[in-house]
Formats: C-alpha cells, sequence, structure tokens
C-alpha cells in the first residue's frame, strides 16, 4: 500500500533539488494586472514574468552580443537556448504562490488610472496592492544560466514592471529579502533601491556566463531595442533623478503621467502642437474629439488647402474623403444646457495615426522609455529613466504617421510628420500659430533627423519629470 505522506515528502524532496530560487516580492507601486475580463486581476501570472524577463534579456543580448540588428531573430537564438521557445521546452519552470492582494481606494487618485478607466465600472479597474511568492525550478542538473535567470527576473520585477503601464511606473515589487538566494549581490541591490549597482552587477555575470558577448552595440545602428547602458556619456544610459524626491508612490506616478503629456510640453494647454514629438513615448496617441463649429454641412468642412506651392497632397486629400464618408469626420447637433439651445459639432480624428494608401491605421508601439519609482532605504522614492533606445525602427514608423487637428472648428489639419521635423518644411505644412510656436521652441520641433530626435526628447523627458515634480 502506497504511503502517501512518504510519496508527499519524496515529491517535496524532488521539487526541493530543482529549486533554483524561492523569492518573496512585496509591492513597491500598485499593481494593475488583468484577468481574461479585463478586470485587475487578483493574482500574478507567471507567463507575464516570463514574458517580460524574455523581452528583457533579448535587449541584453542586443546591446553585448548580435551581430545582426535588424531582428530579435539572433537574441532569440540565445534566449531559447534555456527560457525555450515554440519547439524547445524550458530549463526553466516558473511558478507563482500564495498571490496575496488588497483594494486600496487611494489609487482611485492616480490620474492614469482616471484616464484609462473614465466613463466605465471603475470598482473591478482600481490598481490594488499585491506581495506574492515566485519559485523558480531548473528540469537539469546544470546550473549554467540560473545567475542570469535569476538576476535577470530581480531586476525585470524591480525596474522594468510587470501587469499594465508598467512603462509608466506600475507593477513593481522587490525581494522581502535575500537569504540564499542565487544572485544574491543583485538582490541585495534591488532591495536597496540601487539601480546602477543592481545592473552593472547583472551585466558583470551575465559577460561572465557569455563569454563571447564584449561587444557594445549601438543603438542609432539598430532595429530593435538595446538594454540601457550603466557607463555612458549618451542619451542610452540609465539617468536617476534623484532631485525629485517624494514620499507618496501617488504623487511620483501622478508626476511620471503627467511628464508624458503632449500638454506639459505647452505653455497653453490649448496650443495646436503638431510640431511636438511625443508619439516617441510610445503609440497609440490619439482619440475623436468633438469641437463646437459654426458650420451644418459636412462639405464646409475644409482641409488645409496648400502645400507650398503645390496642391495638397494626393493621398491627403483622399484621405479627408474617406474619414467622410465613412462618418469619422462629420457634424452632429445636440442640445446645449448653458446656451439652452441646440448646437453643432465637428467630430474628427485626432493625434497620430499611420498613413496606409488614404487609410488611417493605429499605430502600436511600446514607449523605448521605462520610467520606474525607486523606492530608497528610507522608503521615500526617487524616479529613473530606463532607455532601451534603436533608431531605424522609429525611421520606419516616421515615413507613415501622420497627425490630426482642427482648427477653429472648421479646418482639418493633416500633418506628415517626417515633413516636418525640419525647420525648412514648415512654412508648407504648418499653419501661421504653429509655425510660431514651433519657432520658439526650435530644438523639440525641428531636430532635423529622428537620431537628434531621439536624443533631444530624453532630456526633455527628464526636465519634464523635474518640473512636474516641483
Amino acid at each position: 500500500m502506497v504511503n502517501l505522506d512518504e510519496l508527499k515528502q519524496e515529491v517535496e524532496e524532488l521539487i526541493r533539488s530543482k529549486r533554483v530560487a524561492r523569492i518573496n516580492f512585496v509591492g513597491v507601486t500598485p499593481w494593475w494586472g488583468r484577468d481574461h475580463r479585463g478586470y485587475t486581476s487578483d493574482h500574478v501570472d507567471e507567463d507575464g514574468i516570463v514574458g517580460k524577463l524574455r523581452w528583457f534579456l533579448r535587449t541584453v543580448y542586443n546591446r553585448f552580443c548580435v551581430k545582426n540588428l535588424n531582428s530579435y531573430d539572433e537574441a532569440d537564438s540565445y534566449v531559447f537556448e534555456y527560457l525555450g521557445s515554440g519547439n524547445r521546452k524550458s530549463l526553466y519552470i516558473f511558478k507563482v504562490t500564495d498571490s496575496r492582494s488588497r483594494p486600496n481606494k487611494k489609487y482611485e487618485e492616480l490620474n492614469r488610472v482616471n484616464v484609462i478607466i473614465r466613463g466605465k465600472e471603475q470598482e473591478n479597474l482600481i490598481p490594488r496592492d499585491m506581495n506574492f511568492t515566485l519559485e523558480i525550478l531548473r528540469s537539469n542538473d546544470d546550473p549554467k544560466y540560473d545567475e542570469i535567470v535569476v538576476g535577470g527576473v530581480l531586476i525585470t520585477i524591480a525596474f522594468l514592471g510587470i501587469g499594465f503601464s508598467p512603462n509608466r511606473g506600475f507593477g513593481r515589487f522587490i525581494p522581502a529579502e535575500c537569504n540564499d538566494t542565487v544572485a544574491k549581490d543583485i538582490c541585495s541591490s534591488v532591495i536597496e533601491g540601487k539601480i546602477i549597482d543592481a545592473f552593472n552587477k547583472f551585466y558583470e555575470k551575465f559577460r561572465e556566463i557569455e563569454k563571447g558577448c564584449n561587444r557594445i552595440n549601438s543603438w542609432e545602428e539598430s532595429h530593435v531595442p538595446l538594454a540601457p547602458l550603466t557607463e555612458s556619456n549618451g542619451q542610452d544610459r540609465i539617468q536617476i533623478i534623484e532631485a525629485c524626491n517624494k514620499n507618496d508612490i501617488i504623487d511620483v506616478l501622478n508626476v511620471i503621467h503627467k511628464s508624458l503629456l503632449k500638454s506639459s510640453f505647452k505653455s497653453n494647454i490649448r496650443d495646436p502642437a503638431p510640431h511636438i514629438h511625443t508619439w516617441i513615448y510610445g503609440l497609440p496617441r490619439n482619440a475623436s474629439i468633438t469641437v463646437p463649429t459654426t458650420l451644418i454641412d459636412i462639405r464646409d468642412v475644409e482641409i488645409k488647402e496648400k502645400v507650398g506651392e503645390n496642391n495638397v497632397r494626393k493621398e491627403i486629400e483622399d484621405l479627408f474623403e474617406n474619414l467622410k464618408k465613412s462618418g469619422n469626420i462629420k457634424i452632429i447637433e445636440r442640445y446645449d444646457k448653458r446656451a439652452n439651445k441646440r448646437v453643432h459639432y465637428l467630430r474628427s480624428p485626432s493625434g497620430y495615426y499611420k498613413l496606409e494608401g488614404s487609410k488611417l491605421t493605429d499605430v502600436k508601439r511600446e514607449s523605448m522609455f521605462i520610467i520606474s519609482p525607486i523606492r530608497t532605504s528610507n522608503n521615500s522614492y526617487t524616479i529613473s529613466i530606463l532607455p532601451f533606445l534603436s533608431l531605424k525602427d522609429n525611421e520606419e514608423v516616421l515615413d507613415n504617421l501622420v497627425h490630426i487637428g482642427i482648427h477653429d472648428g472648421k479646418t482639418i489639419h493633416i500633418v506628415p510628420l517626417k515633413e516636418i521635423i525640419s525647420m525648412n518644411k514648415a512654412d508648407s505644412y504648418l499653419f501661421d500659430k504653429e509655425k510660431e510656436l514651433a519657432i520658439n521652441n526650435k530644438d523639440l520641433s525641428f531636430p532635423d533627423n529622428v537620431s537628434k530626435l531621439i536624443q533631444v526628447y530624453t532630456t526633455a523627458l527628464k526636465d519634464n519629470i523635474m518640473k512636474e515634480c516641483r
């Protein structure tokens, strides 16, 4: 007869023999993971951790190892060796246990949360406080990649974030303690909030294990994001904004949210700003907007008529007509309580879109900038910018990117953005008011090329965080 107690003990001993790490994580910032219904999840999903870990490790291989920066293929070949792929089994098993979540009404005060859940059932969409335990097991007896996997997990969960909106500071966790953890030196730096030390120790260990990885690839030659450096004079280094120090995580996350808004670059929130290139902070950034109009017939809505000496580009004209025919640009009438009468409004797409032929499509691109709250040893917070930069893919995005806005309630302005990053074409594409605003802020408006644009907006992001932190 089978002795269940002995069997259980044997299973537990087998698990212990395969265990690489067992780490208790405590929340540093709100958890905003989603379940299958789109509600805030009450547990942390292993797949989310592994997916983000894979992405981070790919950027590290892209930075230090690969020769072909046109795709992720070469980096994937390294990561597949130990984390597997569709056809190859992972050497490591990740298991989340003991997820402990609780609601926190304070998170309703977060600006980012209010933007996302506006008009929706709110109770099930608010971020939560979360702690959890992660076990990492290895299926074979070779510990070669243990330090990369565990160190990568620690950095990913503490500084890159997991769940929804991690690039804006949500989903950060640190170990409660290190004890006998693999990558203990990295773990200690993470707990102490020493982000540069943690990355330095991880990169050093990474190079010890991956002995051929002695390159330092340039983001300006890459189609894929590269992991940030710790020692560099360039814009691709980790930046710590120590002067921005807050005691409340609500304040920190609101600073991050505001620093990424286009309005933070304006002196007047109502000013038009197609020349402010916030698309570089990630896409989509668009919406359908409605403004009062004196027009009553859709046929009276105009497009900006001239491009220099030439007529408006044909694809822009065709797009304009398609948007009217499809009802995406239209005039609506509704009752205005204040005016006590029916008023006409012009509705149109607004923001950034990809122009394909004469049709608009949404563009989805993760931001190259991960902004991370760092909890210090005295339990206050600083903010760090982690730039995962690349140039070539952003040049390709810009080729077909347009910005749409409404002027004076009657004119639709569709601007091909690649035409206005240089000042010499401003007269052709911008209204007089836009030109005046752009010329007053030449560095942000007219960087001349995408490489300079990325550099300028990296600096601008740091400046914006400082401004919003005051």
